[in-house]
């Protein structure tokens, strides 16, 4: 497997050369431990993407273009589409550019089986040039990769292990005040502003404790949670959606098609969280299925 994965990663570093693309974004757990690959010998401009903190520093030895993202199990196409959002929203690729991703099983040093050359802006990823180039001018990079962190661990994790479904609109968020509803008491009335931020340690616990409450969460484009129970209103606009999304799905297609935000839906029944710009799914993150068994012959 070695072997196979040094030969895959030598390839691609030679596609995107070839082609050219803009960068190879592969994951640092899935080659780092392979003997073959010298990663700092590539000859292309690598965006390194680290599943959570403990290896950033080691990959940005390597690259100074690191993104980290949450411990997720995701598909070999989620893995793909989770790079090249978080690098966008990162300012390290744009619409219009090329780039080379690299994908494979979810694991330490799992090594890579799949190459897909994605055009930022194109029908592969869903990334709409509008918002390809830091994702949005309402919302920073920062905050962008704190919501969608959290929606991802809600839906690995749910809530006392159970699944959890529910919606994130991020940034306009006067506008989406607008369009919304409060269908039960906020629970975020009346507190400092100070305590309310999404990038703050202990606010992730609370809006875990709140996932269960039906409607939405409005946070602020600087990260202040504003809202939570909040019914979007614009949920009945004619857009076109993959079959089998449900009224979540639509309500949070519809907010961002009246207005500027972002919105991140996680499927109760699939953990997959989908992510909507302008009435349009700009990245759908599928949880990765258990492992097939392996067949042997007596």
């Amino acid at each position: 497997m070695e072997n196979f994965s040094a030969l895959i990663l030598q390839q691609a570093a030679r596609l995107a050369k070839a082609l050219p693309a803009a960068g190879l974004i592969l994951y640092w757990e899935q080659v780092a431990g392979l003997e073959d690959v010298h990663l700092d010998k590539l000859d292309s401009r690598l965006i390194l993407v680290v599943r959570g903190e403990k290896n950033r520093a080691r990959a940005e030895q390597v690259s100074d273009r690191v993104v980290v993202v949450p411990r997720a199990e995701l598909t070999r196409q989620a893995q793909i589409s989770l790079g090249v959002l978080t690098a966008s929203a990162r300012g390290f690729c744009g619409g219009g550019e090329r780039l080379v991703c690299l994908a494979g099983p979810c694991g330490e040093a799992g090594g890579v089986d799949t190459i897909q050359v994605v055009d930022v802006s194109g029908p592969t990823t869903g990334l709409c040039a509008s918002c390809s180039n830091g994702l949005s001018d309402h919302v920073p990079a920062q905050i962008f990769n704190a919501v969608l962190n959290l929606a991802l661990e809600l839906a690995q994790e749910g809530r006392e292990g159970k699944p959890i479904g529910t919606v994130f609109v991020l940034g306009d968020s006067e506008k989406v005040l607008q369009f919304s509803r409060q269908m039960v008491l906020n629970p975020f009335a009346g507190y400092p502003e100070a305590s309310l931020n999404i990038v703050q340690p202990e606010m992730k616990e609370t809006l875990r404790e709140f996932a269960s409450l039906d409607g939405a969460f409005v946070i602020r484009g600087d990260g202040t949670v504003i809202a939570a129970g909040r019914q979007l209103s614009a949920s009945s606009l004619d857009l076109e959606l993959p079959q089998g999304m449900g009224a979540r799905h639509h309500a949070a297609a519809g907010i961002t098609a009246v207005t500027e935000a972002l919105a991140l839906a996680i499927s109760e029944s699939s953990g997959t969280v989908t992510v909507f710009h302008h009435g349009q799914i700009i990245a759908s993150l599928e949880k990765a299925g258990p492992p097939r068994p392996v067949l042997r012959e007596d």
